[in-house]
């Protein structure tokens, strides 16, 4: 945790650990409540497939989920500004596109989503180890990532940065061994 930490600019206790991003974005969705005032998921399409398929599943939940184009290999950021309404829970916005490794602006994305009251969720996976990345000064509200691309590590380990003000506001409904403060 302290080591993830450092590399992303924040403090350990606003890490936590999981086996994969999809477990992490799966522990993040189901922290959320998609109300009648605010049911909206805005996602790219350069989601990973598994991270785009957590938020589909979250329509069974009362969410709607949207999806901002890719065009010719990139996002326009005036499509997010499109995208996100009042009734927008949540921004997935990844950090770089795995198909072409194109990388998106989060702090810009990520004002959009704080104008209209709406959270941002990154999964930074294709880019952290090459990218350097600051959670603060990017303003996200959750980052996701994996060791075994970049980190040059072995599978099965993943990371998720949670903004400290969130921490105490959110009770995942998806939990398990790591998800406890006393395991026993």
């Amino acid at each position: 945790r302290a080591a993830f930490a450092a590399l992303i600019k924040a403090a350990p206790d606003e890490i936590a650990i999981f086996s994969s991003v999809s477990e992490a974005t799966s522990a993040v969705a189901s922290a959320l409540e998609f109300g009648r005032t605010r049911n909206g998921v805005v996602a790219s399409e350069a989601e990973f497939p598994t991270v785009g398929h957590v938020w589909l599943a979250q329509e069974s939940r009362g969410a709607r989920v949207s999806w901002v184009a890719v065009r010719d290999g990139a996002i326009d950021l005036g499509e997010y500004e499109r995208a996100i309404g009042d009734d927008t829970a949540i921004v997935s916005a990844c950090h770089g596109y795995y198909l072409d490794g194109f990388t998106q602006d989060l702090a810009a994305i990520a004002k959009l989503a704080h104008q209209r009251g709406a959270l941002l969720y990154v999964d930074a996976y294709q880019t952290l180890g090459t990218v350097p990345v600051d959670v603060k000064a990017l303003g996200v509200d959750f980052l996701a990532s994996g060791t075994l691309k970049f980190l040059m590590r072995s599978p099965g380990s993943a990371f998720l940065y949670v903004r400290p003000e969130l921490i105490e506001s959110l009770h995942p409904t998806s939990t398990g061994w790591f998800g406890r403060a006393n395991r026993f």
